[in-house]
């Protein structure tokens, strides 16, 4: 409601076109970097609106074991994450060492036209979610099954 107002929260109005997606697509521009209020409340506030549905889940939440071992997840899906990206590339017939980045391969473009479209990235991202939950769970039993070793309640 605030961005259709063009008054408050955005340093770039939206702008009427003649095509309805395109205005659609203006209204839903916002600055990402350094974020605006628009942005935040774009984002943030579905984000808190699900959290707020999944408190009302009976029994056993499963959103919840995520947040329970949030560190350890974060570090477990990059390791993972790289590791697939190093398959695909691999199964692509590209050498592995073309994902180790340096400025000359930066530079040089050549990964320009490697990658995935929106549809597989959501599918391996709901892969690798899935993948990762049996561990995340495994993970908050050994840390409850030993509170003295203080290391683990950092991990």
């Amino acid at each position: 409601m605030l961005r259709s107002f063009n008054l408050y929260g955005e340093p770039i109005d939206w702008q009427k076109h003649d095509s309805n997606i395109y205005t659609l697509m203006s209204f839903l521009n916002t600055t990402k970097y350094p974020p605006s209020l628009q942005f935040l409340l774009m984002t943030m506030g579905p984000a808190l609106l699900f959290l707020a549905w999944s408190e009302r889940i009976r029994g056993e939440n499963p959103f919840m074991v995520f947040g329970r071992v949030p560190f350890f997840f974060y570090i477990i899906h990059i390791y993972f994450i790289h590791a697939l990206a190093v398959l695909s590339l691999i199964y692509a017939g590209w050498n592995w060492k073309e994902y180790i980045l340096s400025e000359q391969r930066m530079v040089s473009g050549r990964l320009s036209h490697f990658g995935f479209g929106l549809g597989a990235v959501y599918m391996i991202w709901l892969v690798v979610v899935a993948l990762l939950y049996p561990l995340c769970i495994w993970y908050q039993k050994v840390r409850g099954n030993h509170p003295t070793r203080w290391w683990l309640k950092y991990l």
